[in-house]
């Protein structure tokens, strides 16, 4: 008994310790990136970069560079938007197996993300930020988080948070459209109505088009050379994965290309952000690029082919036949990549660039910020000269050259240009938003407002900070020409690092400038009603910011100003028979007029969507269908029901229609047993319904009695007289048949019963099993005393009585006679 004993305590101790800790890890998801993005797993001491697809658990970090963005998705499907320069980690992601309840934390030590949080089922799930001085509880909301030196800022666009200072004092909600401070080295929490036209990167981002025209999904490609065109907001930063950044046209349209080197994979994606005022919206697209490979010849002095033309000929390649040479291509530029500096690297004032290229012919040409690079074989280099200084000692100077103090602008966005020296002084916006300066001392920032218009007021300040040391980013271009023929422009971003400042100062300048917005022409239009089944539809076009049908808000893509299009379809079923009209409202504050309303009406056919309702009732002869519809109560219905009647064994019995409500139809019952009629009635709109009926049996006409033997229902038969018997002598009496047939009855199962009945006392009785399924009645007998027959004179004459009873109780009474003669 000692081993089950040690059994059992064996079980319970492991399911006490599954009881104890019932805490499982959870994983997120890395699901887009753009830019210079490090990820470190809790089990690696360095960080490494990050790739689309990776998984995340707890413990692990995320890392963004300047220009960078990273988007990861929790397994609830919230999604957080790490944004640049910003470090992240993932504190904890777990779930009680027991309860159900997950249990997310996420830190941010510097930086600001974005967040779109689900909405938990489970109330005893939760979902907090950390930062060095607060935390944000929440129960799903869209939120932004901002770290800064000074503290936390807490952004709610939608939902309510729980804001707490880590240096005590109480809980603080935070609701839609407020931020809470938190202030280092203060313990209470701050809480404000969000400026709606700050566009920094931890406010709620406003929605911002981006399409890609090329590639698209699931594309193929046979050269490697691939074309890169779309369409986004106007002058937005647009960044891809593989290639330099582009700039938006001022109609939105972008354009650039990517080389694919050869022996990649043929599967690739391509990451595409669109950056404006902050604002980000990002996409992933996925082709194949299969470089197309010509046959081998046979030939040993065949010409080698030349590169792939950049532009793939719609035609597939012809294969070459053997012992012919194969065919040569037009000339085009060569692939190449930039193998150092990696993006976001730290270097000198004067640097080496260094890459590959694909050099078939051994004449290619590279060129590094336009000055022609060193190429041999399938590589290249080149010296790059950043113009920048180091240990600059020189007094501070800070200009501003636009906008000017007192201008009037009226077009976006407003872009801060000015000079600054030394090139080592940082030049901030507000405080907040640091300047791009380049190695002349140029400057240029985007200032975030608004679209409305007002006055607005910024302070640009120079910084020197003695002993600090400072790295300036760094664009180089690189292009390659092979015959003439010159890529795209590849663009990649270093840091170049200028040593330590020897003084420190700062310098200020406050400008003042009056944006207008510019009013614009109010356009709706609204297309002819277009008839669809159920639905009708109107293209509705309009330049407008607000667009309502029948007082209901229909989202717009894109901006107001340009006139954009949208589909907006209604019901049209029997359902909702009256409504034929949609009163389309136009409004924007910025148009002239500011409202426009436009009225539309239909007449379509109604698509009948109420499935028809069938009755069924036995009448004795017939059966009734009754049809009760919705759709007759529509006078724009045109409804009219189709009614097909099938019996099983005859098939088809009737096709009727029925056109007004509560309409019936009487169907004749077909002869035979056991039944089922099947009642199917479709409507104009297609909607079916089928009901059935069973019927016992139904017989309509007497059935006929046919006799089989005697030959007739009057029967004479003739036997020899006997003398007269002694009494012990007289003989037994004699049996005559009586056989005969019930016909014009096609199942038997119609007959319920038969009686048999004669004066000589004979009875029999069918009933139910016992009657024939023939229908032939073979077994009957009636008997005669052949001791009665004594002279040619004797006759002995029987009634007999046959009685049919139908299925219906209708009764069916046949007489006959037997006459026994003597001769």
């Amino acid at each position: 008994m000692v081993r089950p004993l040690i059994s059992a305590i064996a079980v319970f101790l492991s399911f006490s310790l599954i009881l104890a800790n019932p805490i499982e890890n959870r994983g997120a998801k890395l699901n887009f990136f753009i830019g210079k993005v490090m990820v470190k797993k809790e089990s690696d001491k360095e960080w490494k970069e990050a790739k689309i697809g990776m998984r995340l658990t707890t413990k692990d970090a995320v890392r963004t560079y300047v220009e960078s963005k990273a988007d990861i998705e929790t397994p609830e499907g919230s999604v957080i938007s790490i944004q640049e320069n910003t470090v992240f980690e993932l504190a904890e992601l777990s779930e009680n197996t027991r309860t159900k309840a997950a249990t997310t934390t996420l830190k941010v030590n510097n930086g600001s993300v974005w967040a779109n949080v689900k909405k938990m089922a489970n109330q005893r799930s939760s979902f907090t930020f950390e930062t060095p001085t607060a935390t944000a509880a929440i129960r799903g909301t869209e939120l932004g988080v901002e770290v800064t030196p000074s503290g936390t800022n807490v952004k709610v666009k939608e939902g309510k948070v729980e804001v707490k200072n880590k240096q005590g004092g109480k809980t603080v909600y935070v609701y839609e459209n407020q931020v809470a401070a938190v202030k280092k080295d203060k313990d209470d929490v701050s809480v404000e109505p969000m400026k709606q036209d700050t566009t920094d990167q931890g406010a709620a981002p406003k929605e911002i088009p981006l399409e890609l025209v090329s590639p698209t999904e699931g594309q193929q490609f046979n050269s490697p050379l691939i074309p890169i065109a779309g369409k986004t907001a106007p002058n937005a930063l647009v960044k891809f994965s593989g290639t330099g950044d582009v700039t938006a046209g001022a109609d939105g349209s972008f354009a650039t290309a990517m080389s694919i080197l050869p022996g990649s994979s043929p599967d690739q994606v391509l990451n595409v952000a669109a950056i404006l005022g902050g604002v980000a919206v990002t996409k992933s697209v996925r082709f194949v690029c299969s470089l197309p490979k010509v046959d081998t010849v046979k030939k040993t002095d065949s010409v080698p082919p030349a590169p792939t033309a950049a532009v793939p000929p719609k035609d597939s390649i012809p294969k070459v036949a053997a012992d012919t040479v194969p065919v040569k291509k037009a000339p085009q530029a060569c692939p190449f990549e930039i193998l150092e500096p990696s993006p976001g690297a730290d270097v000198g004032l004067d640097f080496v660039i260094k890459g590959k290229i694909d050099n078939p012919s051994g004449k290619a040409l590279v060129y590094v910020n336009g000055i022609p690079a060193q190429v041999s074989g399938n590589s290249f280099t080149a010296q790059v000269v950043t113009g920048f200084q180091r240990n600059q000692t020189a007094t501070l100077q800070l200009s501003v050259l636009e906008p000017k103090t007192g201008s009037k602008i009226s077009t976006l966005p407003v872009m801060i240009k000015g000079r600054v020296a030394p090139t080592l002084a940082k030049v901030l916006i507000d405080g907040a938003r640091e300047a791009k300066v380049m190695a002349d001392g140029t400057f240029e920032a985007e200032y975030p407002m608004s679209d409305e218009t007002g006055d607005y007021n910024f302070e640009v300040s120079a910084v020197l900070e003695a002993g600090e040391v400072v790295r300036k980013r760094f664009e180089v271009s690189v292009q390659s020409e092979c015959e003439g023929i010159k890529s795209p422009i590849m663009k990649t971003s270093v840091n170049v690092n200028l040593g330590t400042s020897n003084v420190a100062g700062e310098k200020k300048m406050a400008i003042a400038f009056k944006y207008e917005k510019p009013k614009y022409p109010l356009v709706l239009q609204v297309s002819p009603p277009i008839c669809a089944g159920d639905k009708v539809a109107f293209e509705v076009k309009t330049t407008a910011v607000e667009l309502k049908a029948n007082g209901r808000a229909i989202p717009l893509p894109g901006p107001g100003g340009t006139l954009r299009s949208y589909r907006y379809e209604v019901s049209n079923t029997d359902q909702d028979c009256n409504n034929n009209e949609v009163v389309f409202a136009a409004a924007d504050e910025g148009a002239t007029p500011s409202m426009k309303e436009q009225s539309a009406t239909w007449d379509c056919p109604v698509r009948n969507m109420d499935k028809p309702v069938l009755q069924l009732q036995d009448n004795g002869k017939s059966l009734s269908i009754r049809v009760q519809d919705q759709s007759f109560t529509c006078s724009r219905a045109e409804e009219e029901i189709k009614l097909t009647v099938d019996a099983t064994i005859v098939g088809r019995i009737g096709e009727y229609y029925i056109s007004s409500n509560g309409g019936s139809q009487l169907v004749p019952f077909v002869n035979g047993a056991q039944i089922t009629y099947t009642v199917k009635a479709e409507d104009k709109g297609r909607n079916t319904v089928t009901s059935t009926y069973e019927k016992a049996g139904y017989l309509d006409r007497q059935p006929i009695v046919r006799p089989v033997n005697p030959s007739s229902f009057s029967f004479v038969k003739t036997v020899r007289a006997n003398p007269p018997y002694p009494p012990e002598m007289a003989p037994d009496a004699e049996e005559v048949p009586v056989t005969f047939r019930i016909e014009g009855v096609e199942d038997y199962r119609l007959i319920k019963r038969v009686e048999f009945t004669g004066t000589d006392g004979s009875r029999f009785n069918y009933e139910g099993a016992s009657i024939p399924s023939d229908l032939d009645f073979d077994d009957i007998v009636v008997t005669y005393k052949p001791s009665d027959i004594m002279t040619k004179k004797s006759a002995i004459v029987i009634n007999y009585t046959i009685k049919i009873t139908d299925i219906l109780n209708n009764i069916k009474t046949q007489s006959g006679t037997l006459t026994i003669q003597g001769r």
